[in-house]
């Protein structure tokens, strides 16, 4: 029983979608390079042509030469020049062209001679070549995908017919043998076609089709040389020969991926055994160990930045309580409170007031104490009977050195009320204390 993949389907339709948008846009590419290179390279070539008929002209009404002499003239003289295999730049030809461009194979047959055309076909190389390598590794892979399926149904054919399972597993070693198998095939009727059509023996052919499936493009064979790409009687021919060169591409990119996977594939088991064998060796395990038992350290897995954030505050604090004076370092149970002018204390009431949270404190308070070397003070204030528009909150953190007058205040606060019932509740911060203070808060109904 066959169970699908969700998703499978979808995956696969966009990746063809992907493959054939990118074969309509190399397409495209290629015929705007040619309706380009033909609209710059054309005239030029056409003059050229020209030019050369009417020396030709010329000289055989000079020295009456008749036209078997004229012909052997030619294949003597005139094929050695680059024009030599007859018009080069009408649109067939500069399809041809582009084609050679963006696949890199480069003949050298035919060449852009105009400045614009030079020019042009940088960039359009520029462009065109990384098109190419794209497109042609998408239907490299599209073409592993179709082989995968095609050798998976064939099997379960022959096991249906036969009850033999062949294969019971597709593996990169199948997909490998059958693209090479594949690209031969091509090579081989390549080779035979260019026997036929260009009179070369089967050893010159096999080598043309290696040559430019292989993307070296030596120059010395090059098809369609003695062709009229405007001769409507070798339209077959050419057409034959584009697709040829495109397919042979095609598969030979499968081939490659394979390849080129297979060995990455390859690699990575060599480094993963690798590492896997590191993580059994001793050391590995010791300094394992080691790592691990430091890292249960709070101070080193967690607290590294907090402690040295804590160090460097209290360095800062140690600085300025030696600045100060002797008086103005003493806490708040030693500072007198007379000799204090009312509204200097009026006046740090109300700033006190503006600053003061009104909410509940939080139950929490390890991310408000700070440790420094002088007196951390811990208040716990009620509300002011006589100021019902303000609420006083339950609870008051005072931290790092307290300003002259600001003790003042607070040992104001606390005179006036004496009471039980106002729960006040002085304790010192010296050390570390708990991050949980439920115990220490009473709450005023």
């Amino acid at each position: 029983m066959a169970f699908a993949i969700p998703g499978a389907g979808n995956r696969f339709k966009k990746k063809n979608t992907r493959a054939c948008i990118l074969v309509i846009t190399t397409f495209a590419y290629l015929i705007w390079g040619s309706l380009v290179f033909t609209y710059f390279e054309e005239p030029a070539d056409e003059k050229l042509r020209k030019s050369i008929a009417s020396n030709n002209y010329t000289l055989q009404q000079k020295y009456n030469f008749t036209h078997e002499d004229f012909t052997e003239l030619t294949d003597l003289i005139v094929k050695s020049l680059p024009y030599k295999y007859g018009t080069q730049w009408n649109f067939p030809s500069s399809f041809f062209f582009c084609i050679l461009v963006i696949t890199t194979i480069g003949y050298g047959h035919s060449t852009p001679l105009t400045i614009m055309g030079k020019t042009f076909c940088m960039f359009y190389a520029l462009a065109g070549i990384p098109l190419g390598l794209i497109m042609f590794q998408s239907i490299g892979e599209r073409i592993n995908t179709f082989i995968k399926y095609s050798l998976t149904k064939l099997s379960n054919i022959i096991y249906n017919l036969t009850k033999i399972k062949i294969l019971k597993d597709v593996s990169e070693k199948h997909l490998i043998f059958t693209s090479l198998s594949l690209g031969t095939i091509i090579m081989l009727f390549g080779t035979f076609v260019f026997h036929k059509y260009e009179n070369w023996n089967l050893l010159d052919g096999y080598y043309c089709t290696f040559i430019t499936l292989s993307t070296i493009g030596f120059g010395d064979y090059v098809p369609m040389l003695h062709k009229k790409f405007g001769d409507s009687s070798d339209i077959g021919y050419i057409i034959f020969t584009l697709l040829f060169i495109m397919c042979g591409l095609a598969i030979f990119s499968a081939c490659v991926n394979l390849l080129v996977l297979g060995f990455m594939a390859s690699n990575y088991d060599i480094v993963t055994a690798a590492s896997k064998r590191f993580r059994q060796s001793f050391v590995y395990k010791s300094s394992f160990k080691a790592m691990r038992r430091l890292s249960r350290r709070p101070s080193l897995k967690f607290n590294l930045q907090k402690k040295d954030k804590i160090d460097k505050i209290q360095c800062n604090a140690d600085e300025r309580l030696r600045k100060l004076s002797r008086d103005r370092r003493k806490t708040i149970h030693s500072l007198p409170i007379h000799n204090v002018d009312d509204t200097i204390i009026e006046e740090a009431k109300e700033e006190i007031r503006k600053h003061s949270k009104i909410d509940c404190p939080t139950r929490k308070i390890s991310h408000l104490v700070r440790f420094s070397s002088c007196d951390n003070i811990v208040i716990k204030i009620d509300k002011e009977e006589n100021e019902s528009d303000y609420k006083e909150p339950t609870c008051c953190i005072v931290n790092g050195p307290i300003a002259h007058f600001k003790a003042h205040i607070i040992n104001d606060i606390r005179n006036e009320n004496t009471s039980k019932e106002n729960h006040r509740v002085p304790f010192s911060v010296r050390r570390p204390p708990s991050s949980n203070i439920d115990h220490l808060i009473l709450y005023n109904v």
